[in-house]
C-alpha cells in the first residue's frame, strides 16, 4: 500500500508543482515607456523540496533597430547584485544630449544563502521601452519576454525560457494593453493620486465626526452625574418647598 502511494504522489507531482517564474505586473500600455515589475520565484529547481536557490539571472531581450535601457535592479535584503552590459551604439540612442553606448544585458541577483523552497522571492526591475525617436515600439496585444534562468544548490537550474506550454513559454512576460486613461489626459497615476486623496479626506470627515459624537456622549453623561449630585445635596424641605 504504501509503494502504490508513493508511485502515485511520484507521477502527480511534476504537474501539481510545475510553476513557473512570473511578473508580478504583466501589463503595460503604449503611453507608459518606463515600466517597473518584479520578476516572481515561487519555489526551488527540483520537485522534490531538496533544493535551495543560489542565483536569479534575468536577461533582457535585444532586438534590431531598437533597445530595452535605463534598466535598473531593485535592492534586496540577503542578495547581492551584479549585471553584464551590450554594446548599442550602432542604434543611436541619446540621454540628456549624449550618445547612448551600452545598455544592460543581464542582471544576476546572488544569495547571501539558499533560498528555501519554502520560500519565494520577487526579483524587481525597472526599465524603458522606446525606439531613438522616443516613440513606443511595441504594439497592443505584444509580450515581452523576459528569459530568466534559476539556480540552485546540487547544480540544479530551471531555464524558464526553454520551459513551454501549449501558449507559449513559462519565462515571465508583460502583456501591451489598450491604454484606458480619461479622455480628459489625466493618466493611471493621477487618477490614482485623486483617489488616494479623496479617501483620505473621507476618512478624516468620518474621524472628525465620530469625534464630535464621542465629545457630546461624553458632556451628556457627565451633565447628568453633575444632575444627579445637585438633586442630592438639597435639602429635602428645600426640595418640598421647590416643588
Amino acid at each position: 500500500m504504501t509503494s502504490l502511494l508513493q508511485i502515485i504522489l511520484m507521477l502527480s507531482l511534476p504537474a501539481a508543482a510545475r510553476g513557473h517564474a512570473s511578473c508580478t505586473t504583466n501589463e503595460m500600455t503604449t503611453s507608459d515607456k518606463y515600466m517597473s515589475t518584479s520578476i516572481r520565484i515561487g519555489h526551488a529547481c527540483g520537485y522534490d523540496g531538496g533544493t535551495g536557490t543560489t542565483k536569479v539571472v534575468i536577461t533582457f531581450p535585444q532586438f534590431d533597430d531598437w533597445a530595452i535601457t535605463s534598466i535598473r535592479g531593485g535592492m534586496m535584503w540577503n542578495w547581492n547584485y551584479s549585471y553584464t552590459t551590450r554594446n548599442i551604439e550602432s542604434l543611436g540612442y541619446t540621454s540628456h544630449g549624449s550618445a547612448v553606448s551600452t545598455t544592460v544585458d543581464t542582471i544576476t541577483f546572488i544569495a547571501d544563502k539558499p533560498m528555501t523552497d519554502e520560500l519565494y522571492a520577487d526579483f524587481p526591475i525597472k526599465f524603458k521601452l522606446a525606439d531613438t525617436s522616443g516613440s513606443f515600439p511595441l504594439s497592443v496585444g505584444d509580450k515581452l519576454y523576459i528569459p530568466t534562468m534559476q539556480h540552485c544548490t546540487n547544480n540544479t537550474f530551471r531555464d524558464w525560457a526553454n520551459e513551454t506550454d501549449t501558449e507559449g513559454a513559462y519565462m515571465p512576460y508583460i502583456t501591451v494593453v489598450d491604454d484606458d486613461s480619461d479622455d480628459d489626459g489625466d493618466d493611471d497615476d493621477t487618477s490614482s493620486e485623486r483617489k488616494s486623496a479623496a479617501a483620505v479626506l473621507m476618512g478624516a470627515c468620518a474621524l472628525a465626526l465620530s469625534t464630535v459624537v464621542l465629545m457630546t456622549l461624553v458632556w451628556l453623561v457627565l451633565a447628568v452625574q453633575d444632575l444627579k449630585l445637585q438633586i442630592g445635596t438639597v435639602p429635602t424641605a428645600d426640595l418640598n418647598n421647590k416643588l
